[in-house]
C-alpha cells in the first residue's frame, strides 16, 4: 500500500495515518483481537524496520529473523502499549 504526501516521524509512514489516529486505531483493534489490524500495522512498519535492521545485521536472513522476532514481541506487548504518542517511532 503506497502513501503519498509527507511522512511522519522517521517511520516512513504517511503523516495522515499518524495524525488521523489511524495507527492508534489499528493498535486498539489489534489489542481487541483483530489479526487484520495487526497485519496492517506490520505492513505500515515492515519496510522501514527491515531496512533499519538490515543496516545493523548486514545479512538478509538475519534481518528477516529479527524482523519476525520484532513483530512477535510487539504482538505480545500490545496490552502494555501506552498509546500516548502521535506516531510510533522507528
Amino acid at each position: 500500500m503506497m502513501h503519498s504526501g509527507k511522512l511522519c516521524c522517521d517511520t516512513g509512514i504517511a503523516e495522515r495515518d499518524c495524525t488521523s489516529g489511524r495507527v492508534g486505531e489499528l493498535v486498539v483493534a489489534a489489542r481487541a483481537g483483530s489479526s487484520a489490524a495487526f497485519e496492517e500495522l506490520q505492513k505500515l512498519y515492515s519496510n522501514r524496520l527491515y531496512k533499519r535492521i538490515l543496516s545493523i545485521t548486514r545479512n538478509h536472513e538475519d534481518a528477516e529473523d529479527a524482523l519476525q522476532d520484532t513483530f512477535m514481541r510487539a504482538y505480545l506487548a500490545l496490552n502494555s502499549f501506552q498509546g500516548d504518542r502521535t506516531c510510533l517511532r522507528g
